[in-house]
């Protein structure tokens, strides 16, 4: 993997090798949108096993790893609401008023509204 130049912030124009891994580290969770330079030199790092870098990266990037995949499951989640949702007519059904349309149900349940 190439090292490149750095292109933004407070280590504009720097090598990549010689910007400090706690400033990577930081733009990776705080940017929505980090610049792809910052996790290709997160990547380069973590493949150099020994080094302090090394195991800081290697620690990120398994974080981000997680988050990510806790974000496609909460995203999942959220679609599976809106399409009960709009099964229902956009109208929240709990309680007492769910099991007994649930239980007055005569169907195929995947298409079940409840």
């Amino acid at each position: 993997m190439e090292v490149g130049t750095f292109s933004f912030g407070k280590y504009r124009g720097w090598p990549a090798c010689d910007v400090p891994v706690e400033y990577l580290v930081w733009a990776l969770e705080t940017m929505a949108r980090p610049p792809a330079e910052v996790l290709d030199e997160l990547k380069r790092r973590a493949s150099r096993l020994g080094s302090r870098d090394a195991i800081t990266a290697q620690t990120v990037l398994g974080g981000l790893t997680f988050r990510k995949a806790k974000q496609a499951k909460r995203k999942a989640r959220k679609q599976k609401s809106r399409s009960h949702a709009n099964r229902t007519g956009g109208a929240e059904i709990v309680g007492a008023e769910f099991h007994a349309g649930r239980a007055a149900f005569q169907g195929d349940l995947s298409e079940c509204p409840f």
